[in-house]
C-alpha cells in the first residue's frame, strides 16, 4: 500500500508542448501540442512559425516545454560502439563545447552533435520569453522510438532525413526525407516534420535507456516547476478551503441566526409569562392583605360579628347605618386604599341614652371586642338621641 502511495504522481500533466528549433538564418519553429489523457497521446496543434512571439501566444508557459535543435550547426553521425566513440565525432574538439545526444543502437551509436554556443542562444531566447525547458533532443535519431507507433518495418522517412532499420534495428540513415510524408496516429494524422517532436515527448514521458545525453542543467528548472504546481495545487487547496470554511460560516451563521430567534421567542414569552405572574403575586398579596385586615381570616367571619351585634341591640335602639373595615379616607386613582382594620362603626338611634350606655356594657363583655368607643351621643328635634360607636376587634 506505501508503494502505491509513493508512486503517486501529483504534478502529471495533461498537456506537453514540444518547438523543434530548425537552427539556421532565420529559424524555423515547429510547433507541437499533445494532450495525455490516462496512457494515450493526442495531437492538439500543429503550428510552424519563424516568429518567435507566435510561441507565446500558442504554447503555455505553465505547461511543460520540451525542445528538438535541428538544422544548420547540427552534426549527426553513425559509429561503432566503443568507449572512445566520441573521439570519432568531435575529433580534436573539446566536449565540453557540445551538446552531445547518443543513441545505443546494437553494434552502432548514433550521435548528433551541437555547438553549445549556438543551442545556448535558443535556451537564453526561451528562458527570457519566461519558459523553463525540462528536456530536449538533438537531431532527428530519438525519432527511432515511434517506429512501433506507425508500423514500419524498413525506414522512418521524416521531413529531411531517412532512418533505415532492418529486423527492427536502426542500422542506417541519409539526408533525403519527405516532408509531404504523413503517418496514422490513432484517429489522427501526423506530418513526417512532428515525428522527431513526438518521439520527444515520448523519451520525456517514458525515459529510453538507450539515449544518453546531458541534461542535468535543466533540473533548477524541472525543480521550479513542480514548486509552481504545487503552489497551484496550494492556492487551489487554500480556495476550496476558504469556500468551504465560508459556507460551513454560512450555514452557522444560518442556524445560530435561527436558534437566536427561537429564543429570543421563548424570552419574550417568558417575560410575557413573568409580567402576568407578577401581577398576579400583586393581586395576590392585595387581596391577602384585604382578606386579613377585613377579617376574613380571623376565626370567626363577618357574619358572626354582625349577627352578635344585631342580636344584642336592645328594641329601644335602632341601628341605621353600619360599617366593617371601613374606608379611612377618599379612594383616589392609583392610590393604595387603606381601610380601618378590625374596626366596626355603628350609627343609630335611641329613645333614651341609658339604654346605649346599657346596651355598650352588654357589647364590651365579648371577648372578641378589644374597646368601644362612643364617638357621638346627641338628641335631635325629636327628643330621641343619635349615638355612634367605633368597635375595634381583637
Amino acid at each position: 500500500m506505501w508503494n502505491k502511495i509513493k508512486n503517486i504522481d501529483l504534478f502529471k500533466e495533461s498537456t506537453y508542448s514540444v518547438v523543434g528549433v530548425v537552427l539556421g538564418d532565420i529559424p524555423v519553429y515547429n510547433i507541437l501540442i499533445c494532450t495525455k489523457e490516462k496512457e494515450e497521446l493526442s495531437i492538439s496543434e500543429s503550428v510552424s512559425t519563424t516568429d518567435f512571439s507566435q510561441i507565446e501566444k500558442i504554447v503555455s508557459k505553465s505547461k511543460p516545454l520540451l525542445l528538438n535543435f535541428s538544422g544548420k550547426g547540427i552534426v549527426s553521425k553513425k559509429v561503432e560502439s566503443n568507449r572512445n566513440y566520441i573521439k570519432e565525432v568531435l575529433f580534436n574538439a573539446s566536449s565540453e563545447d557540445f551538446y552531445i545526444y547518443t543513441l545505443f543502437e546494437g553494434k552502432n551509436n548514433f550521435v548528433s552533435i551541437g555547438r553549445k554556443e549556438v543551442i545556448d542562444i535558443q535556451f537564453n531566447l526561451f528562458k527570457k520569453a519566461g519558459y523553463k525547458p525540462l528536456d530536449y533532443s538533438i537531431g532527428y535519431f530519438v525519432s527511432r522510438l515511434s517506429k512501433n507507433i506507425f508500423n514500419e518495418e524498413d525506414a522512418i522517412i521524416l521531413d529531411t532525413s531517412t532512418l533505415e532499420f532492418k529486423d527492427d534495428i536502426l542500422i542506417s540513415f541519409n539526408s533525403y526525407g519527405d516532408p509531404d510524408k504523413n503517418y496514422s496516429f490513432g484517429e489522427e494524422i501526423l506530418n513526417s516534420k512532428d515525428v522527431v517532436l513526438l518521439s520527444t515527448i515520448l523519451n520525456f514521458l517514458y525515459s529510453s535507456d538507450d539515449i544518453q545525453y546531458e541534461k542535468g542543467f535543466l533540473d533548477q528548472n524541472f525543480k521550479e516547476q513542480k514548486n509552481k504546481k504545487l503552489f497551484d495545487y496550494l492556492a487551489l487547496g487554500s480556495l476550496v478551503f476558504f469556500l468551504i470554511t465560508l459556507f460551513s460560516s454560512y450555514l452557522l451563521l444560518h442556524y445560530f441566526n435561527n436558534e437566536y430567534v427561537k429564543y429570543e421567542q421563548q424570552l419574550y414569552h417568558f417575560n410575557d409569562d413573568y409580567f402576568h405572574i407578577k401581577n398576579m403575586e400583586e393581586d395576590l398579596l392585595n387581596k391577602q392583605f384585604i382578606a386579613k385586615n377585613s377579617g376574613i381570616m380571623s376565626s370567626n367571619f363577618l357574619s358572626y360579628y354582625i349577627h352578635e351585634i344585631g342580636s344584642s341591640t336592645p328594641s329601644e335602639i335602632v341601628l341605621t347605618n353600619l360599617k366593617v373595615n371601613p374606608i379611612s379616607k377618599k379612594i383616589k386613582n392609583k392610590e393604595e386604599i387603606k381601610i380601618e382594620a378590625n374596626t366596626i362603626f355603628i350609627m343609630g338611634e335611641a329613645k333614651r341614652s341609658s339604654s346605649v350606655n346599657k346596651w355598650v356594657k352588654e357589647l364590651k363583655k365579648n371577648k372578641w371586642i378589644n374597646s368601644i368607643e362612643i364617638l357621638n351621643l346627641n338628641s335631635d328635634a325629636k327628643g330621641n338621641d343619635i349615638f355612634s360607636l367605633k368597635i375595634v376587634m381583637i
